[in-house]
């Protein structure tokens, strides 16, 4: 019987090949739009510090009425794309698009709605919410 060659190596490359390149590029844009989205939240909801008060760009667009709100909405919208785009769920959808509307309404308040829109930062918890649920979808980012 022939079974081969019996001492014929296996190449790390071959072992690699064998793997879908869809299964390694997938994760690195997984950790790449998580990483992104971490970027925007910090940038939008504590990039600043005064007295000890986290806040970002979203609370200084947010001095425009209306169009600074809007803006930062739309800047807002990353995390929710990217759920969207890794299939992570309905309700975790809708859920990030609710804090994202009501970051918007508060905002739309003037001077006032401005500072209770510094305490609850939307951006950052749209971003808690989609790192829980790429963990539990075995996207476990480092």
């Amino acid at each position: 019987m022939d079974f081969g060659e019996p001492n014929r190596t296996v190449s790390v490359q071959t072992i690699m090949s064998a793997i879908p390149v869809q299964v390694v590029r997938s994760r690195l844009d997984a950790d790449w739009d998580v990483k992104l989205a971490h970027r925007l939240a910090r940038l939008m909801d504590q990039q600043f510090s005064i007295g000890g008060v986290r806040f970002g760009w979203d609370a200084l667009i947010g001095l425009a009425p209306i169009v600074g709100d809007t803006a930062a909405v739309l800047i807002g919208l990353f995390p929710l794309y990217v759920a969207r785009r890794r299939r992570l769920g309905w309700a975790l959808s809708m859920r990030m698009l609710l804090n994202l509307l009501v970051d918007w309404a508060i905002g739309l308040v003037p001077l006032a709605g401005d500072l209770a829109d510094v305490g609850f930062k939307a951006n950052v918890r749209n971003v808690r919410l989609l790192e829980r649920a790429m963990r539990k979808g075995g996207y476990n980012q480092t």
